[in-house]
């Protein structure tokens, strides 16, 4: 019995295909959406080995509105539009992740316990949203404009890697949603595969800036994920988008750091 299971036809390609596909829509639904109301969460997290992708391609459609608008508003308008372009493109959903985080933990241990802030914490919530928002805008406006097209990108492929880096091998803060089911099926094959495309990408599209990328986004993300371990016993779904928005509005700071020091040198 046990070698006519070892004999058994491995899984045709075309169904594993097709599985892959059905994966590749959901994850795509969840990041443009923002939000995982009536999706397989199962299916969104093995799509995690697409995020970096999709990540890339949200920056691509953020850089475009820019590119198509820039000269009709005017380019003092490029940074909020830029802004604005990654967060309609993904439904707000990173900036929501972040504010909703931020109000838990500045609400004590209690309102974390139960999922619920304090009225005093969703405005300091909202205020790290601002925050954040504030220093993408000035990323942005300080980014020459030939490395404009390079930093977008950038930026959303990381911050959606980061989301998988943070949920792998992760526990679990709370019982159910994306925090418990994240962690759970986001297992090696999707972590890995993630993580080769996005340093990859980032190396071919970068060359040597992309590894201070890499290097920066991967620590602050297990900084990040150790805090969240200590503080809340796991990760949940608004930690995970936060370290998502830290991830791209870092990503978008030293991207425009670095960019000026290259080019004025």
């Amino acid at each position: 019995m046990a070698d006519l299971e070892d004999d058994a036809p491995a899984e045709p390609i075309t169904v594993r295909a097709r599985a892959m596909a059905h994966e590749l829509w959901a994850a795509l639904r969840y990041l443009v959406l923002g939000r995982s109301d009536s999706l397989d969460l199962e299916e969104v997290a093995r799509g995690g080995a697409f995020f970096p992708v999709l990540g890339l391609a949200i920056g691509v459609v953020a850089w475009l509105l820019v590119w198509l608008l820039g000269p009709v508003l005017g380019s003092s308008a490029v940074p909020v539009l830029a802004v604005v372009g990654l967060a309609v493109v993904s439904g707000a959903a990173l900036p929501r992740g972040l504010a909703g985080a931020a109000a838990l933990a500045c609400s004590g241990r209690p309102a974390i316990e139960s999922g619920e802030p304090s009225l005093a914490g969703r405005v300091l919530g909202a205020l790290a949203a601002l925050l954040t928002t504030s220093a993408k805008v000035w990323a942005v406006s300080v980014t020459p404009a030939e490395a404009l097209s390079l930093s977008l990108p950038l930026a959303a492929m990381l911050g959606r890697w980061a989301f998988v880096v943070q949920a792998y091998g992760s526990q679990s803060a709370r019982g159910d949603g994306v925090g418990a089911v994240f962690p759970r099926a986001m297992q090696f094959r999707e972590f890995g595969l993630a993580s080769v495309s996005a340093m990859a990408l980032t190396l071919i599209l970068a060359n040597a800036i992309g590894l201070v990328l890499i290097l920066w986004t991967a620590t602050q993300t297990i900084l990040l994920r150790v805090l969240s371990h200590g503080r809340a016993g796991g990760v949940g779904e608004r930690g995970l988008a936060a370290g998502a928005e830290l991830a791209e509005t870092s990503t978008l700071l030293l991207c425009a750091g670095l960019a000026r020091a290259i080019l004025s040198g």
